[in-house]
């Protein structure tokens, strides 16, 4: 009886510990402006814009330079339509080269600016931007970059992952799957 009551709590206690440990791992942790006394009392909407915010912030290693930047320090005068993709996605591959046609057509004329964030390793991206002549700046970040979207709209988690930003740093669409031409003239038109 003892033995039985002994061998209960033992496997309670690791069925615990295994719990905590896999929430752990599914869990975004919040960024630093989240980390105060007061998180208990934001609403989701302030708790998704710190998250976004420390997102936009965020210094990434940039393609084909020896800096890091982040997309605020990229962002165009009206619009920046950041784009999470892969080499490895087929539907990321598809709309890049429509993203550099217009950029060459109207980024000037509708002050807008692309931004990659390559999910990716950094040889299968040199490869696939100078095969297609990326016109943009690329930046590079790990899989975790796709988790914190989820907090702004990527509720699957997926690739590609586009957001457009206005002026004001305020997400003004967002789109699971590619963003055509005609999507970005709308958008971009306002």
């Amino acid at each position: 009886m003892q033995f039985t009551r002994l061998a209960l709590i033992v496997c309670a206690s690791a069925l615990a510990l295994g719990l905590g440990s896999w929430l752990s791992l599914k869990t975004v942790s919040a960024p630093s402006a989240l980390k105060d006394d007061n998180r208990a009392n934001l609403t989701d909407n302030q708790r998704n814009k710190a998250r976004f915010d420390a997102f936009y912030q965020k210094k990434l290693v940039q393609h084909g330079a020896e800096k890091t930047a982040s997309v605020a320090s990229l962002a165009a005068p009206r619009f920046t339509v950041v784009n999470l993709w892969a080499t490895w996605c087929t539907p990321c591959r598809e709309e890049m080269p429509e993203f550099v046609a217009f950029r060459n057509a109207y980024g000037s004329e509708r002050g807008v600016e692309f931004v990659g964030i390559a999910i990716d390793r950094a040889d299968p991206v040199a490869r696939f931007v100078n095969e297609i002549k990326v016109n943009y700046p690329v930046l590079f970040d790990d899989i975790s970059a796709i988790e914190i979207t989820k907090s702004f709209g990527n509720e699957k988690m997926a690739l590609p992952f586009s957001y457009v930003v206005n002026a004001k740093g305020e997400i003004v669409k967002t789109k699971l799957g590619k963003l055509t031409t005609d999507e970005l003239l709308a958008i971009t038109s306002k």
